[in-house]
């Protein structure tokens, strides 16, 4: 797959299909890959990418710090992925687009129109995840991952990682910057020399249409 270079962090990205454009942020998390939209969960049930492209040209991206893409090591909030996002559609020369988000990828979609409300033509919230379980779990994963910081020092993250390669949310020790550090020596370094914390920011006003599709449990089940 093509990559570009992004606020100075590598994007690997593709594109499929012919249409509006259509910008998709991936879901699964910590995990957020190109290919989550074909594997994970009800994703791989629903086949999007067998539809989709038929009627749109379909922008696919590795959130920054997931899969192939590069990382920073630095405070990170939805606007850093809303300005992934943003320089993906600057380096394909699109000036507006559809925007979809699966997951976790639901959030800086809606983060993406309040910021550029010019760029974007719809949004499309697929299954947004929360709830006090989430919250909980999620927490709980950060608190892990803190622990093992503490207790063994960065430097140990590093090689924790080089060793077992997992994504932050098959083991909370690597943190959420497990994916660069597996892929990028030079990242692993940087990381090991420092770390902040993350930081989101409340949510805003927002104008753009947007349709937000939620499966009930219940529902899933039955397919």
């Amino acid at each position: 797959m093509p990559t570009a270079i992004i606020g100075g962090i590598v994007t690997r990205y593709e594109v499929v299909g012919s249409g509006p454009p259509l910008l998709m942020y991936a879901p699964d998390g910590f995990n957020a890959v190109v290919e989550a939209w074909s594997t994970l969960g009800v994703y791989q049930k629903i086949k999007l990418l067998d539809h989709l492209p038929a009627d749109f040209t379909c922008i696919l991206f590795d959130r920054r710090e997931c899969g192939q893409s590069g990382g920073r090591v630095e405070p990170i909030t939805w606007s850093h992925y809303v300005a992934q996002g943003k320089g993906l559609l600057d380096h394909l020369h699109i000036s507006r687009a559809h925007l979809m988000g699966g997951c976790m990828g639901c959030a800086p979609v809606a983060a993406f129109a309040v910021a550029h409300p010019d760029m974007v033509a719809c949004m499309v919230l697929y299954w947004p995840v929360g709830g006090a379980k989430y919250r909980i779990s999620s927490r709980q994963r950060f608190a892990d991952h803190i622990a093992f910081v503490h207790d063994n020092g960065l430097a140990q993250v590093v090689a924790l990682i080089r060793a077992e390669g997992k994504p932050f949310g098959a083991d909370p020790r690597g943190g959420p910057w497990a994916s660069a550090i597996k892929r990028d020596a030079d990242f692993a370094a940087a990381y090991a020399r420092q770390i902040r914390d993350n930081t989101l920011r409340p949510a805003r006003r927002c104008a753009t249409p947007c349709l937000i599709a939620i499966l009930r449990r219940a529902q899933r089940l039955k397919r």
